[in-house]
């Protein structure tokens, strides 16, 4: 009975470590890996703002990215796959009329352009993106949501082809999309418009050569060494341009800018975004090495500690066995076939436990999922995007099977030191040992 209570123990442990361990590295998992519609990821770089050379007397400082330099610096690029440049933020809010004719609705908005829509892949469940001819033209065009579809002209309506009001102007709606998932921290939009369209900036008084933009770009591995060339001459360009200015629409000066500086990739992006929400800010011009030094020993921090609980358990269990051990010793069983039952045992009751533990962990993000994907993120934007659940969101094999083998491997060491010491004891000594 004592043997079947303490399988029992092996189990839960080994399952609440991998569950714990899971969901933990699945909160982080999510928001690197390439999901739809975020399927450029680990080839996506992003520029916000262009840091600012230090000139003699003043401290460093960043500007934003106005639609001058989009055209003439990042539009040009041939080394991308893609480029897109929009302004949208948690204060970027439309007021839209509902069908009623009476009440209005603020949705989260995002000003881009039509290579947007081949940087994301949304599922268009009506019509089309818009295109840019239509954004060139200044058409007031619109790409929405289901959800804020069935708001606007009633569930489940058809929305392509029919005007919304949107701050008081008729717009076209050309097509409709399923909202995204709410880890796709860069696409939680309900409303989608092109940033040039007529009437846009009505209510932000501001002109469009003075809005913020945000570059992202699409850059496969095989293109980084032609596009860091590219860069480099875009660089030289604007850098020789700035003797033509007196100064910049916020007054400021414009010194040098280091646009090597000013361009993250996703991995970094994600990581300033956590320590920002820890309130510890990367030091400037920190590298993917650096950043490499502080997430593997948190994973492995993550990975080891709940293991080394569970291996204590499992030293602490094996103690209960040196007498059986000595026992069928002195009954003539050999060291090899002793040692091979303690290791199938172990591996069987982990496996075992690691089932266990994958569906705890399932059921855990399931039932949290509302949130929990939220926990690290220090935007303040609304995140109201679906909470569907896909496979790859819920299961990460790499994921699973580092933290399986560590504890396999934790807790095959647990049980098998103490049996071999006990091998190495005499049979009278194992047998005398009062456990």
């Amino acid at each position: 009975m004592g043997r079947i209570r303490l399988n029992h123990l092996y189990i839960a442990g080994t399952a609440l470590a991998i569950a714990f361990t899971m969901v933990i590295a699945e909160v982080y998992y999510v928001q690197v890996a390439d999901i739809e519609p975020e399927v450029n990821r680990s080839t996506t770089l992003y520029c916000d703002l262009i840091y600012q050379q230090p000139v003699p007397g003043n401290a460093r400082h960043a500007t934003t990215i106005s639609l001058q330099t989009v055209r003439d610096i990042f539009y040009p690029l041939t080394s991308p796959q893609c480029v897109s440049a929009s302004f949208g933020a948690s204060w970027w809010k439309m007021r839209i009329r509902l069908s009623d004719g009476v009440r209005h609705y603020a949705a989260n908005c995002i000003s881009t352009d039509p290579a947007y829509f081949d940087m994301y892949r949304f599922h268009f469940l009506e019509g089309r993106p818009f295109l840019w001819d239509e954004m060139d033209s200044r058409q007031r065009v619109a790409v929405i949501t289901r959800d804020l579809a069935d708001k606007v002209f009633g569930k489940d309506q058809e929305a392509v082809g029919r005007t919304m009001s949107i701050n008081n102007y008729d717009w076209q709606v050309v097509g409709v999309v399923e909202a995204p998932p709410i880890v796709a921290t860069h696409c939680l939009y309900e409303l989608f418009v092109p940033y040039m369209a007529e009437g846009l900036l009505a209510v932000a008084h501001m002109p469009l050569e003075a809005m913020p933009f945000d570059i992202t770009m699409v850059v496969p591995h095989d293109r980084r060494d032609a596009f860091n060339r590219e860069i480099a001459e875009a660089e030289a360009r604007y850098n020789a341009s700035l003797q033509q200015y007196d100064g910049d629409v916020y007054g400021v000066t414009p010194a040098p800018a280091d646009f090597h500086q000013s361009i993250s990739n996703h991995y970094q992006h994600v990581w300033d975004d956590i320590s920002l929400t820890f309130d510890t800010p990367l030091e400037w011009g920190e590298s993917d090495a650096q950043l490499l030094w502080f997430i593997i020993p948190s994973i492995l921090l993550l990975l080891i500690v709940p293991a080394l609980n569970l291996s204590g358990m499992v030293a602490a269990g094996m103690q209960t066995r040196l007498s059986e051990l000595a026992l069928r010793r002195a009954f003539g069983a050999r060291r090899s076939r002793l040692l091979w039952e303690v290791l199938t045992d172990n591996l069987r009751l982990t496996l075992v436990g690691g089932a266990i533990g994958l569906v705890v962990a399932w059921v855990a993000i399931y039932f949290s999922r509302s949130w929990i994907f939220t926990l690290f993120l220090y935007d303040e934007q609304n995140y109201s995007g679906t909470t569907f659940l896909t496979s790859e969101m819920l299961f990460a094999p790499a994921i699973f099977l580092i933290t399986l083998i560590i504890c396999i491997v934790l807790n095959t060491l647990a049980a098998l030191l103490p049996a071999l010491l006990t091998m190495r004891k005499p049979i009278v000594e194992s047998l005398n040992q009062k456990q």
